[in-house]
């Protein structure tokens, strides 16, 4: 009867976990961004592109390539380019649009890097980066890839708005969770700090200055004794199948 019923509640306990589990891993759980080109997932997991700092990528976006995009991830980059009529982006840009008119060359800020959103909603979709600079929207698809990092064009609008897909192993789910104690370890570590500390000196005080023995000598003896038959009688209740032990001996 014993094992039959501790059978009975083991089975009903994984069924309610599994449930759990099945359901919030259904649910759409957004990344938070933890960077200009990084975000994580609660477990940990998510994208950092960070690696990618220092990076150019200069693709043409037009049959005349007579128009480049200039991409600098994670950073803000100074362009310089001879005989420019119009340069936006030699203070720095993170997306800059490259133009070249007869011998002249035209350069258009499309965004600085606090000016980019990293966005993913769920992990079943990709990840984006959102650039918004004045009346000027650019959004780039991270993909993952395993060959080296590169910059698409999937679409273009007008020049004021364009659509680009970044592949590379950079852009994979992997763990991005910084090295070191998380806050809530943190916490449990001074709350256990701070136990330790009370429990040594409430001893000793008791021990050396009031002279207390046994029970007496520990701070609050008395509670943490109930809290013990406390927990020792619950699982003598669970063990028992969630029957009063006693009264069940006593039948």
């Amino acid at each position: 009867m014993y094992f039959r019923n501790l059978k009975g509640i083991f089975l009903h306990h994984t069924l309610l976990v599994l449930f759990i589990k099945i359901s919030l891993g259904n649910k759409n759980v957004p990344c938070t961004k933890t960077g200009f080109c990084k975000c994580e997932f609660p477990n940990g997991m998510g994208v950092d592109l960070i690696l990618l700092k220092g990076s150019h990528f200069n693709i043409s976006v037009n049959d005349k390539s007579n128009e480049f995009l200039l991409f600098n991830p994670c950073n803000n980059t100074n362009i310089i380019v001879a005989n420019t009529t119009i340069n936006e982006c030699i203070a720095g840009a993170s997306l800059c649009l490259e133009k070249h008119i007869d011998n002249k060359t035209e350069l258009f800020n499309l965004g600085f890097l606090n000016e980019s959103d990293f966005k993913w909603e769920n992990i079943n979709i990709q990840p984006e980066i959102n650039f918004h600079h004045l009346n000027k929207t650019s959004r780039i698809t991270l993909d993952c890839g395993s060959t080296e990092t590169s910059l698409e064009v999937e679409s273009i609008l007008n020049d004021h708005h364009f659509e680009l897909k970044l592949i590379s192993k950079f852009a994979c789910v992997r763990t991005v969770t910084d090295e070191g104690h998380s806050v809530f370890s943190t916490f449990l570590l001074i709350v256990l700090i701070l136990f330790l500390f009370y429990f040594v000196c409430g001893f000793l005080v008791l021990r050396f200055i009031r002279g207390a023995r046994g029970w007496e000598a520990i701070p609050n003896g008395e509670f943490w004794k109930s809290s013990f038959n406390s927990i020792k009688k619950m699982c003598t209740y669970f063990m028992s199948g969630c029957r009063n032990p006693e009264v069940y001996d006593t039948i």
